[in-house]
């Protein structure tokens, strides 16, 4: 596998929309939180293979709003990969981390839970609420945001992407 590295968006520099897309179908409801996030991404070479956007909350808190890899990074660690990275340049600024995902998204909720992430609250009808399409997984309908939360420290981190 090539190298892979992970860092911050310079500004200016453009989204990976068919990334973000990956993670959230809806571009309005990317683009409502697109510009005050902090973009992370991934890269082989100077493709971008995964993105993360990280928005501040307020009292010490941040949220992770979107995170995907390309489908065929998939399965080899790349999210774990930045999800690391990111959470280790949040920790700079921040004491928490949420992150919300479908009732439906039963492998991001393991994936969140793996990555030290705990459930803390349902937002029941969230998805019937806010997108104007409904939104199926693996036969199960997406109606709820279920949402966790991590604290935050700086820790030397040893994640292979294979």
């Amino acid at each position: 596998m090539k190298a892979v590295e992970c860092r911050r968006f310079s500004a200016g520099e453009e989204p990976p929309w068919e990334l973000l897309l990956l993670a959230d179908p809806s571009g309005e409801m990317v683009r409502r939180y697109l510009g005050r996030s902090e973009l992370f991404g991934c890269f082989s070479g100077k493709a971008c293979i995964a993105v993360a956007a990280v928005v501040p909350l307020g009292e010490g808190v941040c949220e992770l709003k979107n995170l995907a890899v390309a489908p065929p990074w998939q399965r080899r660690g790349i999210g774990r990969l930045l999800l690391g990275y990111v959470c280790d340049c949040c920790a700079e600024n921040f004491r928490a981390m949420e992150v919300g995902t479908g009732n439906s998204s039963i492998g991001n909720q393991h994936f969140y839970r793996s990555m030290g992430f705990r459930r803390f609250h349902t937002d029941r009808g969230f998805f019937l609420r806010n997108y104007p399409e409904p939104i199926e997984e693996d036969g199960i309908p997406c109606t709820d945001l279920v949402k966790f939360r991590k604290a935050l420290a700086r820790e030397l981190r040893t994640v292979r992407a294979d």
